[in-house]
């Protein structure tokens, strides 16, 4: 006999890993908030990228992907610093993705 509990709950975490393509595409999240920045350096560098989530001046989360290299951007992209708060900073550099100003990619 089929099961239809089992059914339900198929199509809920389909629904769900559909809902957030992106983020299922930019690798593993982390948080900077209990990092200190050589630690959440290392770990990009580890993974090679991570959506990294870190609150904003007035408090309101924010995230963003974050990349090892530009061999983790799209061809038509390079890469860009962006701070990103974190235990023991309010500036960590870390490298993300932006379009490439040259017409013809990298």
């Amino acid at each position: 006999m089929f099961d239809h509990t089992l059914s339900s709950k198929i199509s809920l975490g389909l629904a769900l890993a559909l809902s957030a393509p992106g983020l299922a595409a930019a690798g593993p999240q982390i948080s900077s908030a209990n990092l200190s920045c050589a630690q959440l350096q290392a770990t990009v560098n580890s993974r090679g990228a991570a959506v990294v989530h870190y609150p904003s001046r007035n408090g309101l989360p924010l995230y963003g992907r974050a990349v090892r290299n530009e061999d983790f951007c799209s061809n038509d992209e390079t890469t860009a610093l962006r701070y990103v708060p974190a235990a023991d900073t309010v500036a960590c550099p870390l490298q993300r993705c932006v379009q490439d100003s040259q017409s013809g990619g990298r």
